[in-house]
């Protein structure tokens, strides 16, 4: 669907995400991104390489 290809369009990116809680994270786009690895503390802006999606977030790592 649209999301899907919207989504796609970010992998193999590197973008500011902000950190929400736990492991999420959004874009500027507000798409949002699961962060894997070492997390940095909510509110802040993490550089993340977007690796994947799985049709209703984006998946990836710190830059």
């Amino acid at each position: 669907g649209a999301l899907a290809a919207h989504l796609a369009r970010h992998v193999g990116t590197t973008a500011d995400a902000l950190v929400e809680r736990g492991a999420s994270a959004r874009l500027a786009d507000f798409s949002p991104v699961q962060l894997e690895g070492t997390l940095p503390p909510a509110g802040r802006l993490a550089r993340t390489h977007i690796t994947g999606h799985n049709n209703t977030h984006l998946v990836g790592t710190l830059a």
